[in-house]
């Protein structure tokens, strides 16, 4: 038993050590100022503040941060995405004093797969063909407007994501997770898919077509004018706005409730 116990306690130890936490909210922040360019997302694995800033112009990387928490970072473009992480062995702690500010040309895809935010200020009305926005961790993501033909949201773990200003031809959010997806503006397809614990809210996003299909355990918000399709199996509730006419396919608990 003793020798069982000191041989746990020697790979614990061997685990702890091998891992190194640095503080990012102790010592002396500065700018540091990375050279990439040819890349058209952003994918942020270290946690932190991103800030994007559509530049029809240039590229430019600014991490503000320690000497310390820079060294520990592995940023790299590896198919044609920006990765934004850390070498292997190294944890942040308090990784929301990290701010990362980005500038590029068009960027149409942003992922976040551990905590953090990624805030995204589009600056033009130019036409994304399809943009994509993935929270697989606990973060957070936010667009102050978007314009492209196809836009695809989803939250598999407890993030969330917020677009202002759409003006979309075919929308579509999917939660997985626990987290909640919110829209607001115009689209003419509105396709919503709900199988967590999260909700999404698409009151405030105007819609001609809408599909819904919900397996999970929460609620789901949608504006529409023509065409409502609803298939529930799960125990949540679909709330619509406007008077279009509407299909249902319902299996489980949930319900289709008039919201005018």
């Amino acid at each position: 038993m003793k020798i069982t116990i000191l041989f746990i306690g020697l790979v614990f130890l061997t685990f702890t050590s091998s891992c190194k936490k640095i503080d990012a909210a102790k010592g002396t922040k500065s700018d540091h100022v990375i050279q990439y360019g040819n890349f058209n997302g952003i994918v942020l694995e270290s946690g932190g503040n991103l800030y994007y800033t559509e530049d029809s112009t240039q590229y430019s990387i600014v991490i503000n941060t320690t000497d310390k928490v820079f060294e520990a970072m592995n940023i790299r473009v590896e198919n044609n995405q920006l990765v934004i992480g850390l070498e292997k062995g190294y944890s942040i702690k308090n990784p929301e004093e990290i701010s990362i500010y980005v500038s590029a040309p068009l960027c149409k895809d942003y992922l976040i797969s551990g905590t953090g935010k990624i805030e995204i200020n589009r600056t033009t009305d130019s036409i994304l063909d399809r943009c994509e926005m993935i929270v697989s961790g606990s973060g957070n993501i936010l667009v102050n407007q978007m314009d492209a033909i196809e836009l695809f949201s989803l939250i598999s773990g407890q993030g969330n994501i917020a677009v202002q200003n759409m003006n979309v031809t075919n929308n579509a959010g999917v939660v997985s997770g626990a987290g909640d997806i919110a829209f607001y503006g115009d689209t003419y397809t509105n396709y919503l898919q709900v199988s967590g614990t999260g909700n999404i809210n698409s009151f405030s996003l105007n819609s001609v077509h809408a599909n819904v299909v919900f397996s999970g355990s929460a609620s789901a918000r949608v504006r529409v004018d023509s065409t409502l399709n609803v298939d529930i199996s799960g125990y949540g509730n679909v709330f619509y706005k406007g008077y279009p006419s509407i299909t249902t396919n319902i299996s489980g608990d949930g319900n289709v409730v008039d919201s005018n």
